[in-house]
């Protein structure tokens, strides 16, 4: 399992820095009379992800009257990542097309099948995809446009650092149970030791971040962030373990080997990237 999880690790770092390398050299591109934002292909990256998150979330909330709706929900929520894109340079026409994919997403499967049962918690699950998945993955599209691609990756990784000090840090002096009937495995010590990996990231990121750049704080400062990005991140893992313990599923996925699905490896960085946001604005 180790040995599966290193190689996943390996081909996911690879191919997110190709990803960013290229899309830093594109730029805001030039279609005809309209210049679109910076980052197309992590827009569309982005949109591909949360589209195998709205397809793992559709597992979750399967069953009784509510229909499954794995393709409606991966649709949905890709495209509001893509929505989130667009609205940087459309921003009056890209809250007509979320209203249009709602509702279309959230009403469409009860007047094909000519019932009303479910339909309040089809459209909550519908909100769930769009928001949760496709639209908080939509600010890093947003981080992106407005810093170098590099920024939003350095953003990603002092999130993952504070999973990778909980891991080991728990696996070592692991004492304390955080939350037992929630996710035994996490540790009170663990989750400082998190915490603390993600404070050196954070410190480590705004000593080399140019100073006139939207990363510029000071190691200090960036420390600080740092602990507020783990935090958040942590918060985000605990989501996802309480919607997989209702669901009594293991894994939300089988996308990533030696990982599980796209929601067990993006759930903290999707709730931390409205802090990071704003701590970027800040």
């Amino acid at each position: 399992m180790l040995s599966l999880r290193l190689l996943s690790s390996t081909c996911l770092i690879a191919g997110l820095l190709v990803l960013l390398g290229v899309d830093q050299l594109i730029g805001a591109p030039q279609i005809g009379p309209l210049e679109l934002p910076p980052g197309p292909l992590i827009a569309l990256a982005a949109a591909g992800f949360a589209g195998i998150g709205g397809r793992e979330l559709a597992r979750f909330l399967g069953g009784g009257e509510v229909p499954r709706g794995t393709v409606r929900l991966a649709l949905a929520a890709g495209a509001s990542v893509l929505i989130v894109y667009i609205a940087q340079a459309w921003p009056i026409g890209a809250l007509g097309l979320v209203t249009i994919v709602f509702l279309a997403a959230a009403t469409g499967p009860h007047v094909r099948m000519r019932r009303p049962g479910g339909a309040l918690a089809t459209a909550g699950g519908t909100a769930l995809a769009m928001g949760y998945v496709g639209g908080l993955l939509g600010i890093f599209v947003l981080i992106r446009a407005e810093s170098s691609a590099w920024v939003m990756a350095g953003l990603i990784l002092i999130v993952k650092s504070a999973d990778i000090g909980a891991y080991a840090t728990g696996r070592l002096l692991g004492r304390h149970p955080l939350i037992p009937w929630l996710s035994p495995k996490k540790t009170v010590e663990g989750l400082v030791g998190g915490l603390a990996l993600a404070a050196l990231a954070g410190a480590g990121g705004a000593a080399i971040a140019p100073p006139d750049g939207p990363a510029s704080a000071g190691p200090l400062r960036g420390a600080l962030a740092g602990v507020g990005l783990g935090a958040a991140g942590q918060i985000g893992d605990l989501v996802i373990s309480l919607w997989k313990r209702d669901a009594g599923a293991k894994d939300a996925g089988q996308s990533i080997p030696g990982f599980g699905g796209v929601l067990d490896v993006a759930d903290a960085p999707l709730v931390a990237a409205p802090l990071a946001y704003a701590l970027m604005a800040y």
